[in-house]
């Protein structure tokens, strides 16, 4: 059982959405000056009585979705319990460090406000999903805008009927596995008195997951090319001609206008769930030999860059050495997190991200 919340929430007053599209991360950043600086809880109430900021006057659970033309992800805004977490009813799979719980820890005390929910997820049920689609698609919103990137945001209230069959849900729910927002989600479900998590609740069907592409940095040209070199000697790399395809068990190595392939499969411990990830098979075994005792420095892109954005960053830095990875997908995830294993550092880059100040909840 999967205990959950409604509760009353804070958003930007219409009038000020303009600011929050304006802003690179949200109305939170617009108005960093007017409670930040304050360390107290009342700057909240200051930012609603200048009608920057609405306090909604009922508790409810909210459906969320963002939509573009090549995506639509709708998911249910609500209060999770920090019990769960503590239980590992709601479960992680990326390691926790501890100075960014602490610095999260004086940021909730001071402010006494989360602006950021925490992305879960469980596995699909399609009679759930369906009935919270006709529960949106009837449902007058309080936020809808279109924000510079296309992707139109919509957030409305559950009914009485959506809200007692969210309730049944997750009551036969057995865990929540998080996508993105580890760091909160720790210091929320252990430090903090309020014992609630705001999270953004979806389905894995509403996930995109894509991985992170390493990039080599190299300080010369002749650097790259004898880890080139390298990695044709040690891991049987060849030419390839295919631009960007990549699949499980493989890893394209692109550098200046080369493209190497090498397989992977050989070098996984299928017996360990982490030590057969690509990821771990690249970062431990690939690039901890070619970069052993060199000033080398690696730098993490997102996995979502179209071909066309990939192709300008190996154009704009002809002396780096890029390694693309095919993504791990949520069924992973779920097997890392339910054997209490952690994977690689920056192995999945999850969508959708949540705009920071979209929606308040107040500690």
């Amino acid at each position: 059982m999967i205990d959950i919340k409604p509760f009353k929430a804070i958003i930007p007053a219409s009038d000020f959405i303009k600011d929050f599209l304006n802003s690179e991360a949200g109305i939170v950043n617009s108005y960093t000056n007017l409670y930040l600086n304050q360390n107290e809880h009342s700057a909240t109430e200051g930012l609603i009585q200048k009608g920057i900021l609405e306090w909604l006057s009922t508790s409810s659970y909210y459906l969320y979705q963002q939509k573009n033309k090549q995506f639509t992800h709708l998911g249910i805004l609500a209060l999770c319990s920090a019990k769960d977490y503590q239980e590992k009813r709601i479960k992680k799979h990326e390691n926790i460090q501890q100075y960014r719980v602490d610095g999260l820890k004086g940021f909730f005390t001071k402010q006494g406000i989360n602006a950021d929910p925490v992305l879960q997820f469980y596995r699909n049920d399609e009679n759930f999903e369906t009935a919270l689609l006709n529960t949106f698609n009837v449902s007058g919103p309080i936020i809808s805008f279109t924000d510079q990137q296309s992707i139109e945001h919509t957030i409305c209230q559950t009914d009485e009927a959506c809200s007692y069959l969210i309730d049944l849900f997750f009551k036969e729910l057995d865990y929540l596995y998080i996508a993105d927002g580890h760091h909160r989600c720790a210091t929320l479900g252990n430090y903090h008195q309020d014992e609630t998590i705001l999270s953004y609740i979806v389905s894995d069907k509403n996930l995109s997951i894509y991985g992170y592409f390493r990039e080599l940095i190299c300080d010369t040209t002749e650097e790259a090319n004898a880890l080139i070199d390298l990695l044709v000697q040690n891991f049987n790399a060849y030419v390839f001609d295919e631009a960007t395809k990549v699949n499980r068990g493989e890893i394209l190595v692109k550098h200046a206008n080369i493209t190497l392939k090498i397989e992977i499969d050989g070098y996984k411990n299928n017996n360990n769930i982490v030590e057969s990830l690509d990821a771990f098979v690249l970062d431990e075994i690939i690039i901890k030999k070619l970069i052993e005792n060199k000033p080398i420095g690696i730098a993490y892109l997102n996995g979502n860059l179209s071909e066309q954005e990939l192709k300008e960053k190996i154009e704009n830095h002809p002396n780096q050495i890029f390694f693309i990875i095919a993504p791990v997908d949520a069924e992973d995830i779920i097997s890392v997190a339910d054997q209490q294993e952690i994977m690689p550092a920056k192995s999945t880059f999850i969508v959708p991200k949540i705009p920071s100040g979209l929606i308040f909840h107040k500690l």
